[in-house]
């Protein structure tokens, strides 16, 4: 098992001293942890990572959803630069796993994410030790055949191109998700989940409801439509009925990421409790084996089908 900490620097006021320099806070690291290893690595800027992640997120949404991060732009997705969704995933892997990646092999990997990285699915990001060159053959194919007619099922959602036809360009998937070779947990920042107990211990319970319960659920699947999204707070990351569950006693969550996919959502829930229920399971290698069998499927392919959903918390 690896657990991976990104973190931003931010000024040193909301510790109460003085200050950090302007360059100092647009930097990124990214710390790994082992049974037996602690390492640390600087980043690029916090900007860059952050354009990064809300282009594949505008994408891998459809534009179905307004990052967290980016809630004083009108419209966040107006101006992204990859078009695709395996380029996007591709871009970012490379910006926050490139130093590691030698590292990874085939271990869980626990996500302590901070920015806008809180609400991408690290599932959906490229597995940089995959090679495409195995399939080049097929792409050189392709390359070969008869033109297709022109694509009419193919809609424009802000500057995002949404097609339904499986051949169309936009669903092809040149890569390989880090799903494939890793379990994806995620947890938010524990010195967060501290301090919001020690705040909101003094706090009358009038609009924190949530936080107020004593609900030691041990499995809470929220199927809706982006239950995993929230407010972002500098310093304490983002607030919303997830964190209010794990405050709450909650050890494990599942929760969505965008607006998701009615009839994609039915399949993707039937085979979560399947593979929970029948085949014995824990929900995080469920939510995975999940995951994989709609990937290996042409139809529900796309990541916006299966990367919407993650999971939270306690995986042992």
């Amino acid at each position: 098992m690896v657990t991976i900490f990104y973190e931003r620097a931010f000024t040193n006021e909301l510790l109460g001293g003085a200050p950090h320099p302007p360059e100092r806070l647009h930097r990124s690291f990214l710390w790994v942890v082992s049974p037996n290893s602690l390492n640390t690595y600087q980043l690029p800027k916090k900007s860059e990572i952050d354009k990064s992640a809300i282009n594949l997120f505008c994408l891998i949404s459809q534009n179905s959803s307004k990052p967290p991060s980016a809630t004083n732009k009108e419209n966040p997705c107006a101006d992204i630069k990859n078009l695709r969704i395996d380029k996007a995933a591709e871009e970012l892997s490379k910006l926050v796993l490139a130093p590691v990646k030698d590292k990874l092999a085939k271990k869980r990997l626990v996500i302590v994410a901070d920015g806008a990285l809180q609400y991408i699915p690290f599932a959906a990001l490229a597995d940089l030790n995959y090679s495409p060159a195995q399939h080049s053959q097929s792409s050189t194919n392709s390359k070969n055949s008869p033109p297709k007619q022109k694509d009419n099922s193919c809609t424009n959602t802000g500057s995002i191109r949404i097609c339904q036809d499986n051949d169309s360009p936009q669903n092809k998937f040149n890569y390989q998700p880090l799903f494939i070779n890793h379990e994806i947990v995620n947890l938010p920042s524990a010195s967060t989940i501290a301090i919001q107990r020690q705040e909101l211990a003094t706090r009358s319970s009038a609009g924190k409801k949530t936080f107020n319960l004593d609900y030691p659920a041990d499995l809470i699947v929220l199927s809706a439509c982006e239950t995993g999204l929230g407010k972002e707070i500098q310093g304490e990351g983002l607030v919303g009925l997830t964190r209010g569950l794990m405050y709450a006693g909650a050890e494990r969550l599942v929760v969505s990421l965008w607006q998701v996919d009615d009839q994609g959502t039915a399949e993707f829930m039937q085979e979560f409790y399947i593979q929970m229920l029948h085949s014995g399971k824990p929900a995080n290698e469920a939510l995975r084996a999940t995951q994989l069998k709609m990937w290996l499927s042409e139809k529900w392919r796309n990541p916006n089908y299966w990367a919407a959903f993650t999971f939270l918390g306690e995986w042992r």
